[in-house]
């Protein structure tokens, strides 16, 4: 069963790898169902010229201070059980929701996407490597489907400070077609 929020003709899907997904709901009150081991969650496609994105994008505008929380995010620890939280700020050009906000233009489905897509990663990350400068760099597959019977995998990428969780910057990198429906 696939629960969908349908406003407009054009629709497009994001999934991420999962183990579990029973009756999840996101942040933002859309609902993704379980398919198996795949989470998906259908949102609207919008066209380019769109200022915001689907979800619409946090307030950053002048005279918001760098240490505003824009979102909180459950991130799964390091070689230990248990989960901790990753804070996103509004951060400057060096960190936080500044920093990333040109990648979120590159990205499918503006800000709501890319928040989903951040909260997966850090959830349930394929690959975590430890850099030298005290970040963490974690990524995992997201799949964009696509009605007309084909998915494009993206790889996304977080990367968190590991003594604090703020995070440093994310963005994706659009993969592979594949030419069947998505699984």
């Amino acid at each position: 069963m696939t629960i969908m929020r349908a406003v407009g003709v054009h629709m497009a899907a994001a999934a991420v790898l999962l183990t579990s997904a029973v009756g999840l709901l996101g942040g933002d009150g859309v609902a993704f169902a379980d398919t198996g081991h795949v989470a998906t969650r259908h949102v609207e496609a919008r066209p380019a010229l769109v200022a915001t994105g689907p979800d619409g994008s946090p307030n950053r505008g002048r005279g918001v201070r760098p240490r505003k929380i824009v979102a909180k995010y459950k991130a799964k620890r390091h070689q230990t059980a248990g989960y901790r939280t990753d804070i996103l700020y509004c951060g400057n050009s060096k960190y936080g929701f500044r920093h990333l906000e040109p990648h979120i233009g590159q990205y499918f489905g503006g800000w709501g996407n890319f928040s989903f897509s951040i909260a997966q990663v850090l959830k349930r990350p394929a690959n975590w490597v430890v850099q030298k400068n005290g970040n963490f760099l974690e990524s995992a597959p997201i799949f964009q489907c696509f009605f007309q019977g084909f998915y494009i995998i993206w790889t996304f990428y977080v990367v968190p400070q590991i003594k604090s969780g703020t995070i440093v910057t994310a963005y994706g990198r659009e993969g592979r077609r594949v030419n069947q429906p998505c699984p």
